[in-house]
């Protein structure tokens, strides 16, 4: 008989080696936005609902007859706003879920193998997945698209897998892509047709497939075509994919996390991304629609320059400069009246190379603007950005705060944006951590699944854990917004 003791011991040992690997993490996590959000807001019932101010008083008059009849007063005009917090309207819904198998979920004695200390930390990677979820979809369009085929400037649209030649057949290919942050290594990535703006009935669905690999550098193997995604097909079941490889795949086509702002999710809005639009007819923004009259203070500040235009600090920041000393320090005595705990800086964000060109220019003593490492004045201790103290390069010009430059790698490529962080918020509905999903009275439910074919097959015990959050993030003043497109840098 089977000493019962040692087997316990093997199984212990057993759990050991299979949760404490201690891997070396080739992965990244990209994004430096949604953490400067450090507001909150609770949305209670179907909305939620705050009051703008946006037309203050102006019945003063200069006049040297103290008895004349004075004019009627311009009255304080408000605006109603309301963010749609149902699950198919301007929140964004986030779902995750982990499992591991029944033997690993057994609680054994002494905190070395509790499965505890592994749901624990399960959790814990759910919400720095959620985080990042966040970063991404700030950046994005209200319909969730990571990237365009075709937007890079090769010549070439879809490549082979080694990028050694143009795309022909076969189940795995390479699309140049000009932000390969927004991807990850084993993620599932829907591509449909560029043929309608919005998911309707001439949007077609093409394919799903995995991201087998991530190029960052603008060279595949030798082989000049990156950066951008190694793609292999995946067959997705009954979800409708019209194509069984990538020779339809064409200029224009929206390449998308799977499921997300496809033609069968709701609505999968943006931030940033819908908030930010300096063409002829801004889209509406929330529950505001801002091309209508006497509602241009929805739409954000910013200039459009010609494609590829090199940066110039004296021109772009001084055009920004001229717009944004009218606007953020007014707001800001608003945030202090208002008891709203701010930080001193606004914040610049671009890809690394603007970051480090707009840095670079600051440098220079012939500039308007000047630069300074945070060690290097009085504020290097205050609360410079977010919840912590700045250790960057930070931008003065007099009029504005200091201009704190961090470069954001999910941003889209040639555009600058300058921010208030402040006048930023998340709203939720429900709490802020994740809410698990429970299955009868507990966390965890049991999934038992089948391995193995005819008389071998097996069920094999796994407990799945569910959560998901509901939120958004919205800006109060979009005026305190400045974008600049089509710049590129020195090298």
């Amino acid at each position: 008989m089977a000493n019962a003791f040692v087997a316990l011991a093997e199984a212990a040992e057993m759990m050991d080696e299979t949760w404490d690997l201690r891997p070396v993490w080739h992965g990244n996590r990209f994004g430096s936005t949604a953490p400067l959000i450090t507001r909150y807001e609770r949305a209670h019932g179907d909305k939620f609902h705050t009051v703008h101010v946006v037309k203050p008083y102006s019945g003063s008059r200069s006049t040297n007859s103290l008895e004349s009849a004075m004019p009627e007063s311009t009255k304080i005009e408000t605006e109603q706003v309301y963010v749609d917090c149902s699950n198919s309207g301007d929140m964004r819904r986030t779902g995750s879920s982990i499992g591991y198998t029944l033997p690993a979920s057994m609680q054994l004695p002494g905190d070395e193998h509790s499965c505890w200390k592994i749901a624990a930390e399960l959790s814990r990677q759910v919400a720095k997945d959620q985080l990042e979820k966040k970063d991404h979809m700030i950046q994005l369009d209200e319909q969730g698209a990571k990237s365009v085929v075709g937007e890079t400037s090769k010549t070439e649209d879809v490549y082979t897998a080694t990028g050694s030649a143009v795309y022909a057949s076969g189940s795995t290919c390479f699309i140049p892509i000009s932000v390969p942050s927004l991807y990850r290594k084993g993620e599932l990535v829907d591509i449909r047709s560029g043929a309608a703006a919005t998911d309707d009935a001439t949007t077609v669905y093409r394919l799903r497939a995995e991201v087998k690999d991530v190029i960052y550098e603008d060279d595949l193997f030798g082989n000049a075509v990156g950066p951008g995604v190694v793609l292999e097909f995946v067959a997705d079941g009954d979800a409708g994919a019209t194509d069984t490889d990538f020779s339809n795949v064409a200029a224009a086509d929206e390449i998308a996390a799977s499921e997300e702002g496809t033609l069968y999710t709701p609505n999968y809005p943006g931030s940033f991304g819908t908030l930010i639009d300096l063409g002829a007819s801004p889209a509406a923004y929330f529950s505001v629609t801002r091309t209508t009259a006497g509602e241009h203070h929805w739409i954000p500040f910013g200039k459009t320059y010609s494609a590829s235009t090199p940066l110039d600090l004296d021109t772009h920041f001084g055009t920004m400069f001229n717009t944004m000393t009218r606007f953020i320090p007014l707001n800001r005595q608003l945030l202090d009246r208002n008891s709203i705990e701010w930080t001193k800086a606004i914040v610049c964000q671009a890809q690394p190379d603007l970051i480090q060109e707009a840095s670079k220019l600051a440098g220079d003593s012939s500039r308007r603007f000047t630069r300074h490492l945070s060690s290097d004045f009085k504020d290097a201790q205050a609360k410079l950005v977010a919840i912590a103290g700045w250790d960057g390069v930070v931008i003065h010009t007099p009029g504005l705060p200091p201009i704190a430059m961090m470069a954001e790698a999910l941003m889209p490529v040639g555009k600058i944006r300058i921010w208030d962080p402040n006048h930023w918020r998340f709203i939720h509905m429900g709490p802020k951590r994740p809410t698990w999903l429970e299955d009868g009275g507990g966390r965890w439910h049991l999934n038992r699944v089948s391995q193995g074919s005819g008389n071998d097959a097996k069920l094999s015990p796994k407990m799945i854990a569910g959560c998901f959050t509901i939120d958004t993030a919205f800006c109060d003043n979009a005026q305190t917004l400045y974008q600049m497109e089509n710049l590129i840098d020195s090298i």
